[in-house]
């Protein structure tokens, strides 16, 4: 009796447990509702969210589905709609079990229209000379330690500078005077070439200004160099014509050429042995800037080149000197007002150079 008793317990678990297993009835979805019945949104502006509500709470499948009747108008992902423009949609969130649907109709109005903020107006900027009727220049010493824009715009009004289209720097406009400064790094003004700068404001509760007048000029940190030169004569006899021709690296500024001292070039011969007799002699007006990168310097043979010429057997030699520090020059150069420095159209400096050459028969 007592086995009986056993066997017949462990039967009964046992069917208890299998009749749990095979007969669990999953709970199915009765509904779904959504927290909103009606959205109103901006165009462009910030998004809604919807919540669903999966009923019976206890469903075994609660997961959902969402679209959108006009996704141009405003789009739908997880239950966050985007408006896009103006229009009307209707987001339906849908049971994956049952296929049970509710809807939201969204309207996404037009954004209000701001009135548009006064204009500034630029009265200086670093670096280009509003009265000139030039192209404008900036070269690296001017923009070493960034640029300045100054104007004014109505007072606390946001004022960014563009180059290019590109915002460079911001400030406010302050005080009575309405007064604005904006600071421009040099790192933000970008590479060398052509540009093109201006101003906008943006007042309180305003929509951005239309552009201020747009200057445009020409960003050149590059410094000239001489690239090449060498020299040239009919012959070698005293006074015949002879020619030295320089080549730079960049276009020069014609008017940085003090063509009738010759300062600007200080040493284009060398004196002959322990002498101080130089083998050419440039003419009253020795420089012409025959190209926008070539130089070219008209002289004669002298009595002393000549000779040296003639002992030598052969060319004589012809040195260009253009460096400022040399000793030949007393005291500082920064003192030294009457000096002319050869500068591309931007204004930069030419490089020191210091070199020799022959000087050959022309062909």
């Amino acid at each position: 009796m007592r086995k009986f008793l056993v066997m017949l317990m462990v039967v009964a678990m046992a069917s208890f447990l299998f009749v749990g297993c095979i007969f669990t009835v999953p709970v199915a979805v009765t509904g779904v509702t959504l927290d909103q019945a009606t959205m109103t949104l901006t165009a462009g502006g910030a998004t809604g969210t919807l919540v669903a509500v999966v009923a019976p709470a206890d469903a075994s499948d609660t997961s959902v589905t969402w679209s959108s009747s006009a996704p141009a108008v405003a789009t739908v992902a997880n239950g966050v709609v985007k408006p896009l423009t103006v229009g009307e949609t209707t987001i339906t969130v849908t049971t994956v079990d049952g296929s049970l649907t509710d809807t939201c109709v969204v309207t996404v109005e037009a954004a209000p229209v701001l009135p548009a903020s006064a204009t500034p107006v630029i009265t200086s900027i670093d670096g280009i000379d509003f009265d000139s009727p030039d192209p404008q220049y900036m070269n690296a010493d001017e923009v070493a330690d960034g640029i300045l824009v100054m104007g004014s715009a109505p007072k606390y009004s946001e004022i960014n500078v563009y180059v290019n289209d590109e915002v460079v720097g911001t400030s406010t406009a302050y005080e009575a005077f309405e007064y604005f400064i904006v600071s421009v790094a040099k790192a933000d003004l970008g590479d060398d070439g052509e540009k093109t700068i201006y101003a906008t404001a943006t007042e309180v509760a305003s929509a951005e200004s239309a552009n201020s007048t747009e200057y445009a000029f020409t960003l050149d940190t590059v410094v000239p160099e001489i690239v090449s030169f060498f020299a040239e004569a009919v012959d070698l006899n005293e006074n015949s014509v002879a020619t030295l021709t320089v080549i730079f690296s960049e276009e020069i500024d014609e008017g940085s050429i003090d063509k009738a001292s010759g300062q600007c070039l200080w040493d284009v011969t060398t004196p002959i042995g322990e002498t101080d007799a130089n083998p050419f002699e440039p003419t009253a007006d020795p420089f012409d800037l025959v190209l926008s990168k070539v130089l070219e310097m008209k002289g004669t043979i002298t009595e002393a080149g000549a000779t040296a010429a003639a002992e030598a057997e052969g060319p004589i030699s012809i040195r260009l000197g253009y460096d400022f520090t040399d000793p030949w020059l007393d005291g500082d150069i920064d003192d030294r007002d009457d000096l002319t420095f050869i500068t591309d159209l931007a204004g930069n400096q030419l490089l020191d150079f210091v070199d020799f050459c022959s000087l050959e028969l022309a062909n």
